[in-house]
């Protein structure tokens, strides 16, 4: 769970974790809960590594969609180091920081952001990134879902591929903001 791996740095840092959830979010879905607590894990957990002071936020906004679907756009904003606009277009190559001194400095393979982009890719989605060094950045990505009737529900035909379940989104996202306090059974 994210706040086991995150939540001792970001209480460490005094860092204040935000979240906005759009009221037409649905709470039930049918979709990948693991493939999207692995996309969160990385964005957050790079947020809280390159954030020294300052905040992060998780937003979650609905998108157009079909009725029977829900296409939803999940933002990580940090008020971290920031990314030359010169290296943005290379963060989601294998291997790919945003300069050598990164991963001396803060660890790291440069293989996470290319993973969460294949990842969000087979949930139907896209992923991108805005960035002013000294600012902050924000990394979002999008991601299509079914609507479930209620949490738990798997019904085969409707599954967005194999190996899909029935999830509660607001535990996916709870489990991934948890670390703020560090507790977590919180």
């Amino acid at each position: 769970r994210l706040c086991l791996l995150a939540g001792p740095q970001s209480d460490s840092k005094g860092l204040s974790l935000l979240r906005e959830i759009g009221e037409d979010i649905p709470d039930a879905l049918l979709g990948d809960a693991l493939r999207l607590g692995q996309v969160l894990l990385n964005l957050v957990g790079n947020a809280v590594k390159f954030t020294e002071q300052g905040s992060i936020t998780l937003r979650l906004t609905r998108l157009m969609s079909p009725d029977n679907e829900a296409h939803l756009r999940f933002t990580v904003q940090d008020t971290g180091i920031g990314i030359e606009p010169a290296r943005l277009g290379e963060l989601f190559q294998p291997f790919e920081q945003a300069d050598s001194s990164i991963s001396r400095r803060y660890g790291g393979t440069g293989l996470g952001l290319a993973i969460c982009r294949q990842l969000v890719a087979l949930m139907g989605g896209e992923m991108g990134v805005a960035s002013v060094p000294g600012t902050g950045s924000t990394f979002w990505f999008t991601a299509r879902f079914g609507l479930a009737d209620a949490v738990g529900e798997v019904a085969v035909g409707d599954c967005l591929e194999i190996g899909d379940l029935g999830f509660d989104l607001g535990q996916v996202v709870h489990d991934a903001l948890a670390f703020e306090s560090g507790d977590p059974s919180q």
